[in-house]
């Protein structure tokens, strides 16, 4: 489901990166941008604005992905950032990496 991020951050226009089938818009507008959960690879990605000017902090990256409790939950330690960058692609190769893991199973 996306959609949620425009009535959270009206301002925030048209996402403009595909994201996978497997992410939910679980947008809050206490947060500093949209935010998408996925089950399938257990994280949260934050997509900030694309104009730095309208980041809560201009200097940071627009794209944040964050470890997910097995729950669907946030980590609730400095442990659960797992990826800043300005490159979506680099977003996509993570998530689908991690996917692929959680797939698998338990390792023997």
């Amino acid at each position: 489901m996306i959609g949620r991020y425009k009535d959270e951050f009206p301002d925030f226009g048209e996402l403009d990166v595909a994201l996978p089938d497997h992410f939910d818009d679980v947008s809050w507008s206490n947060e500093a941008s949209p935010c998408f959960h996925s089950s399938a690879a257990r994280v949260f990605l934050f997509v900030d604005y694309a104009d730095p000017a309208k980041r809560e902090f201009p200097e940071a990256q627009r794209f944040g992905l964050m470890e997910a409790t097995e729950d669907g939950q946030h980590r609730s330690d400095e442990g659960g950032e797992i990826l800043h960058t300005d490159d979506f692609s680099r977003i996509l190769e993570t998530v689908e990496a991690r996917r692929a893991e959680f797939a698998a199973g338990p390792r023997p």
